[in-house]
């Protein structure tokens, strides 16, 4: 199930295998969704609006949790919910 997160410390246990010490802000222009299964957040997606362009700022998904399309349905989840035309993802050799 994906929910839309406000309150960022649900995410905690998850940011925390993401990177030491993540802290991501929500705020009129940042926003989360996260999948939950088996009672469990597993996956999670950041971006933030700026002009009229949607930009993924971080996306995850528990290693044991990967390869089921869960962080596609996240990301299809903001391109159905956004009026945004652009949504740009930037990514390189590290990750």
């Amino acid at each position: 199930m994906i929910e839309e997160i406000k309150d960022i410390n649900l995410l905690k246990d998850l940011f925390d295998k993401y990177k030491k010490d993540y802290n991501a802000i929500v705020n009129d222009y940042t926003f989360i969704y996260a999948y939950k299964l088996d009672n469990k957040y597993v996956s999670f997606v950041v971006a933030k609006i700026l002009y009229e362009q949607a930009e993924i700022i971080d996306i995850f998904t528990l290693e044991e949790y990967r390869k089921r399309g869960i962080a596609k349905e996240l990301l299809n989840t903001i391109i159905n919910k956004k009026e945004e035309e652009n949504i740009t993802l930037e990514v390189n050799i590290n990750n």
